[in-house]
């Protein structure tokens, strides 16, 4: 004989299975970033997308008018002074993340957004990071 659950064990398992619904992130673009087409990713702006744009002079004004989220300082600032989000110019760490305007767009073949996980070997960045490459798009 099946025994059925009381009407209160129901509701508990009913409101923790919504809970739970609510709060599983869906895989995608983060908001405000467009939904990818013919292979573009919300991380990832590659060299058709970068040249596609006009009107700007940096790597910074790139990433300002395509992906504007990625300059956004999420979560805690370290009381160390630390910078949260890094930046990785060919391989290279730097400074600061402002230094993207001393990149011109005209040779950026790829810039793109790495989680705090990713970088680990260029040191601690709670933020994550912004990795430019520069050449020719025949390069990257």
């Amino acid at each position: 004989m099946r025994r059925s659950l009381p009407s209160s064990a129901r509701l508990l398992v009913a409101a923790l299975a919504v809970q739970s619904a609510s709060c599983a992130r869906t895989p995608g673009p983060p908001a405000g970033v467009p939904a990818s087409r013919s292979g573009r990713t919300a991380s990832v702006l590659a060299c058709d997308e970068v040249r596609s744009v006009t009107g700007v002079s940096s790597a910074y004004d790139l990433v300002r008018r395509l992906r504007p989220t990625w300059l956004e300082t999420r979560g805690q600032i370290s009381i160390y002074n630390e910078p949260g989000m890094g930046l990785i110019i060919d391989g290279r760490k730097m400074d600061a993340v402002d230094q993207l305007q001393d990149v011109p767009a005209r040779a950026v073949v790829r810039i793109e957004r790495l989680r705090a996980e990713e970088v680990r070997s260029f040191g601690q960045f709670p933020q994550g990071a912004i990795s430019v490459t520069t050449g020719s798009c025949s390069e990257g």
